[in-house]
């Protein structure tokens, strides 16, 4: 197995804090709607060997997850970005930005993952869209 480099060692530590962080949310503060997040984090974690792990950056905005591939905390403007937030109806918002303007395209659905960590296809396919993008 080959060794990690330094920014996909990053990359991984970012996974675990945000890990962390919605568990917080979850399990003492009773956020439960946070749920599906948290849900998707462990399943970017467990998947293909941590390709989305070792390739993406996590890191949050209030409650939202925000996926991208900065090779630095923090995030321009410019930067492709997934942002994904959940509301107290159980709605997950999905929303891709690819850096040129500050609307992105937006997906909503009720159930992106279920306990078995089985993703939906579509929200596989914006996460494949950010990998596209190089890592600045």
């Amino acid at each position: 197995m080959a060794e990690l480099t330094e920014l996909e060692r990053e990359f991984e530590q970012s996974w675990v804090k945000m890990e962390l962080f919605f568990a917080r949310q979850i399990i003492p503060r009773g956020q439960n709607y946070l749920r599906q997040i948290y849900l998707l984090i462990l399943f970017c974690q467990s998947s293909r060997d941590g390709r989305y792990c070792k390739n993406l950056r996590a890191g949050q905005s209030m409650d939202a997850l925000v996926v991208s591939r900065s090779a630095k905390h923090g995030l321009r403007r410019d930067q492709p970005s997934v942002r994904i937030s959940a509301d107290l109806n159980g709605n997950v918002y999905i929303n891709y930005y690819d850096g040129k303007n500050r609307h992105g395209d937006e997906l909503v659905m009720q159930e992106i993952i279920d306990d078995i960590l089985t993703v939906r296809q579509e929200l596989i396919d914006v996460l494949e869209k950010l990998m596209q993008h190089p890592i600045e």
